[in-house]
């Protein structure tokens, strides 16, 4: 019989790793691990992480992302998800020691879009997990010290959903809420974020 952490959906791993700590979160993915040949659980998690919100779908791919093993045909199957295959040619670039962005490896270049819909994801799972703190991180992480402005530029001009939500949730944490209808106000109001709201890069913890 199954450990009850082995016994988890893929799901509920998710929901593990956004409400634990990371020592906790380990353990349970340990044991999750245990019962499951690495490829098997990466696609598992990829298939299920890509009918959730933006906070699952980038947490599924970090624990996918993590897990150790003979997992290449699990991500070049995922390719295959709409959702994940930004994900899964990032992940195999740089496998290859390429840059998805500047380098692809023949068959995996990305589209011209790939770069902004996932940094909106992770700037809208940042605020679903950790507020404004949470959306700093995610742009700390997406874009290169000093280019905030000009990735937010790219997803303002983007004519993604996902784009329209990572705008939408960064002006929330803007104290300006006049400037809350419209391309110019958000434009202005966005670049006000970037430029004076994000502060320095924070501290990362495990």
């Amino acid at each position: 019989m199954l450990s009850a952490s082995a016994a988890l959906t893929p799901i509920q791993l998710i929901i593990c790793r956004l409400g634990m700590s990371g020592e906790a979160f380990e353990q349970e993915l340990h044991a999750w691990l245990a019962a499951r040949e690495p490829a098997g659980a990466v696609t598992s998690l990829l298939e299920a992480a890509a009918e959730e919100d933006a906070a699952y779908l980038t947490t599924g791919v970090q624990i996918a992302a993590g897990i150790e093993g003979d997992t290449e045909a699990a991500w070049l199957a995922a390719m295959s998800l709409p959702a994940i295959r930004p994900y899964a040619v990032a992940e195999l670039n740089r496998w290859a020691g390429r840059d998805a962005q500047h380098d692809p490896l023949p068959g995996l270049e990305p589209f011209e879009c790939d770069a902004v819909v996932m940094a909106s994801q992770a700037i809208v799972a940042g605020y679903a997990t950790g507020g404004s703190e949470g959306v700093a991180a995610a742009a700390w992480q997406v874009a290169a010290p000093g280019s905030e402005t000009v990735l937010f530029e790219q997803m303002w001009r983007s004519r993604h959903v996902i784009a329209e939500q990572a705008l939408m949730t960064a002006g929330k944490l803007h104290p300006d809420k006049e400037a809350a209808s419209g391309q110019e106000g958000r434009e202005s109001r966005t670049g006000r974020l970037i430029e004076g709201g994000l502060g320095p890069e924070p501290t990362r913890g495990g």
